[in-house]
């Protein structure tokens, strides 16, 4: 066995078989490349990860940016937003 060291003669035979099945199967998947559908998850689960990093990194930014300056800033910016709208 390449992993224990063991002799296949030493193993449960039907042990072995399975295993050698299962090396077979992974080494043609290896040769086949990656699936349609496991490409695919792996870009949503990077956009997952992309987005909750963006969320959270703008929740830090409301946490830490809830100063005055902020809130004075969105106020002026509505108050200009009516008085734009009013003086049409």
């Amino acid at each position: 066995c390449p992993y224990c060291g063991a002799a296949f003669s030493l193993l449960d035979p039907q042990a072995v078989a399975q295993a050698l099945a299962g090396y077979g199967a992974k080494a043609q998947r290896i040769e086949e490349g990656p699936r349609p559908v496991d490409l695919a998850d792996a870009l949503v689960a990077i956009e997952r990860d992309r987005e909750r990093a963006k969320r959270e990194e703008q929740k830090e930014r409301w946490k830490s940016d809830a100063s005055t300056t902020t809130v004075d800033d969105l106020w002026s910016a509505g108050v200009e937003l009516v008085w734009n709208v009013l003086r049409r």
